[in-house]
């Protein structure tokens, strides 16, 4: 756990670890330089299963998950964040699901946000993928899993030399998983078993273009470890498509993102490991999510929804929802309790 000026949660982060169903751990909390009282806290802590690495630098929180890697001594490496939740018997059952699957290098949960004061918010999360098949589509596209409640099997990590590279950084973890999931499966458990605090100025304008810039770097090296053709002008489009950006799409962006997604789902049935139906059903809540970026179009986003060919399954039910984005997204009034229902 890499810890930055964390002082208002880190003691209950800290707890919600020493307090895991499954006691045999040691819990390796990074401080990378805190100039508030971050360093008092864990001081306070007595557990012995704590490791304390202070620093007087600010070197950045790589560095230390990084070197985590190296000098944990278990079989299983757990991530955590200084403010965020895990539930009692997250260690537990993610170490139960590596041990009866030893093909999985990785695990990771479900889970709810939480705001500042640790008050359940009711956002709608982005379709969460569970299953290997799921994930490793799921992966060409957005980040799969939830970077502090995953559980990685270290054997992998040392046998492939894989690190978080720095060239990556904001998307480092996602740069991570596709080359892990390149040779290894993962998983996710369908239990909430993780709070994801999120914070008043967590989600800004210069972080969501720093994500972007991030992408613009990692889209090729997600395209070549799944063997997928593209050009420059492919990668502008598919930058528009990760979950995880808030910013909105024109209709003209839509239609090339639906192009772009008929191009992979049309590579990705040539191979017969991969059932059409699993390529279906994630490549059809891709397209919902990316309508739903295009608020306030009007009639022509509804209708570019519902006549794609992606318009399938589940998504159907969701077509009064994007009606709605459509027609009122740019009102005022909407935009305050669109992030609850749509």
């Amino acid at each position: 756990m890499p810890v930055y000026n964390a002082e208002k949660h880190l003691s209950e982060a800290i707890d919600s670890i020493l307090q895991q169903s499954y006691p045999h751990l040691e819990f390796l909390i990074f401080d990378d330089g805190s100039t508030d009282d971050s360093p008092k806290i864990i001081s306070a802590k007595k557990d012995t299963r704590i490791r304390f690495f202070p620093s007087d630098k600010n070197l950045g929180y790589l560095s230390h998950l990084n070197k985590g890697i190296e000098i944990s001594k278990g079989e299983f490496i757990a991530r955590m964040d200084a403010d965020d939740i895990s539930h009692p018997q997250r260690f537990e059952k993610q170490i139960n699901f590596l041990l009866q699957h030893p093909d999985h290098a990785i695990v990771g949960c479900d889970f709810h946000f939480i705001n500042d004061s640790g008050k359940r918010i009711n956002i709608k999360k982005p379709f969460f993928p569970t299953d290997n098949a799921t994930i490793q589509i799921s992966s060409i596209f957005y980040n799969p899993f939830v970077h502090p409640s995953v559980m990685i099997r270290k054997k992998y990590l040392m046998d492939l030399n894989l690190r978080y590279d720095p060239d990556f950084y904001i998307t480092e973890d996602y740069h991570l998983w596709t080359r892990l999931l390149s040779k290894r499966k993962g998983h996710n458990l369908k239990d909430d078993l993780f709070s994801y605090r999120i914070h008043p100025n967590q989600i800004t304008k210069t972080k969501n273009q720093k994500q972007r810039k991030g992408l613009e770097k990692l889209i090729p090296c997600i395209l070549e470890y799944k063997k997928i053709p593209f050009d420059q002008q492919d990668i502008q489009t598919h930058k528009n498509i990760p979950l995880s950006l808030r910013h909105e799409l024109s209709l003209e962006e839509i239609e090339s993102i639906e192009k772009r997604l008929l191009q992979i789902r049309n590579h990705l049935i040539k191979f017969p490991k991969t059932k059409q139906e699993i390529i279906d059903h994630v490549l059809s809540h891709i397209w919902l999510y990316s309508c739903r970026k295009g608020k306030g179009i009007g009639w022509p986003l509804y209708r570019t929804f519902i006549n794609s060919p992606l318009f399938l399954g589940e998504i159907k039910k969701e077509q009064n929802r994007i009606l709605l984005l459509a027609l009122f997204g740019k009102n005022k009034i909407f935009k305050k309790i669109k992030d609850r229902w749509i």
